[in-house]
């Protein structure tokens, strides 16, 4: 399974044909631009309508359809879901590194969906992980 697949299958549910080919494209290009940081998903859908493959509003629409859908398909991996709440439950901190351009906010609900709600420190990748790991 490759992630981009699920944009595919975004399409499919939102009944939208081809919209997803050029998220590659706009997502290159807000990469371009950013500066020590990887784009966030509003970013990559303010490209497209930049661009002019969508209106603004159907990219509000189908970022919201897409965050909706991530939610709907995220699945824990409960060993490592029973790990961290160990941690959790003997005072050790976590802190939840995140490689997608989904931003904190929108990463933060698939962690309250998966049980995961308490945690030191979330970073997601558009952000510098600029945290004390002495506090």
């Amino acid at each position: 399974v490759d992630p981009t697949d699920v944009f595919k299958y975004i399409e499919y549910r939102v009944s939208v044909n081809d919209k997803y080919r050029y998220f590659a494209v706009a997502r290159q290009k807000v990469s371009a631009n950013c500066k020590l940081v990887e784009p966030n998903l509003k970013e990559i859908y303010a490209q497209l309508v930049e661009d002019g493959y969508c209106s603004a509003i159907e990219a509000e629409y189908l970022m919201t359809k897409e965050l909706e859908i991530e939610a709907e398909l995220c699945v824990p991996r409960h060993s490592m879901l029973a790990i961290l709440k160990d941690c959790l439950a003997g005072g050790k901190k976590v802190f939840i590194v995140s490689d997608t351009y989904l931003r904190k906010k929108d990463f933060k609900i698939l962690m309250d969906k998966i049980g995961l709600g308490s945690y030191h420190h979330l970073s997601c990748t558009q952000y510098p992980l600029n945290i004390d790991l002495n506090n």
